[in-house]
């Protein structure tokens, strides 16, 4: 299933923050979302995963199979960093051996095994992070929403992330993530949010300003069951 949005407008509190966002991200596609800070990209990752109502516009997506990763990697500082990917597995449907193959795995993808048994809340701000990306990958949905996913990582982690958030496309998964650094425009869709954010300037919700962006793969994909 595409994940589409049509002439989408958000507000805070009484500002329109952006106007006439639209685009469609297919499987293996990747859309990265720029903009300044304030412009909006928290904002639009919120509404894409339900947890924010926009003004006006349409969302179409397959909230079953998307998973999100905002500023706060959402781990527990008490829990072991194999009970927070356990955990998350769970919550998306892994129980006993299927859970535990892929706390594992993510674990060994992110580079985090040296810790699995420590406490979350004992881990530096880059390791927190790269657990908050081992729960998305240990999830197992096939659209990810992710916000500034490479903030506090080092040179080494950000490249373990390319490689990971690759091999998610390559299987057919989906991926709109924010991003004030130049890691991934050359390989992918984009949108500017500073662009609607101007727009919105003295528009009121009736007013449309709608365009549209389209990220389909950029490679050959392949189907995985665990996205069906």
């Amino acid at each position: 299933m595409d994940l589409e949005v049509t002439d989408l407008a958000c507000r805070y509190g009484s500002r329109l923050i952006f106007s006439g966002v639209g685009f469609r991200v297919g499987p293996g596609g990747l859309l990265v979302v720029h903009g300044p800070n304030g412009s909006g990209k928290t904002t639009l990752l919120r509404c894409l995963a339900g947890l924010a109502r926009p003004a006006s516009g349409t969302i179409r997506i397959d909230s079953d199979q998307s998973t999100f990763l905002g500023h706060r990697s959402a781990v527990t500082a008490t829990m072991s960093v194999a009970d927070n990917l356990r955990f998350w597995a769970n919550v998306h449907g892994y129980f006993g051996k299927d859970a535990d193959v892929r706390t594992q795995k993510a674990a060994e993808l992110l580079n985090i095994t040296p810790y699995i048994d420590q406490p979350a809340g004992s881990l530096s701000a880059g390791q927190r992070r790269r657990l908050g990306i081992a729960r998305i990958h240990a999830a197992g949905r096939a659209v990810w929403l992710l916000d500034e996913p490479t903030t506090a990582l080092d040179a080494d982690s950000i490249t373990g992330f390319g490689t990971l958030l690759e091999d998610h496309l390559e299987a057919g998964g989906q991926a709109v993530l924010t991003s004030q650094k130049p890691e991934f425009s050359d390989s992918a869709a984009s949108i500017d949010l500073a662009v609607h954010s101007g727009m919105a300037e003295g528009k009121t919700d009736g007013e449309s300003i709608y365009s549209g962006v389209s990220a389909g793969p950029t490679r050959e994909t392949r189907s995985r069951p665990e996205f069906a």
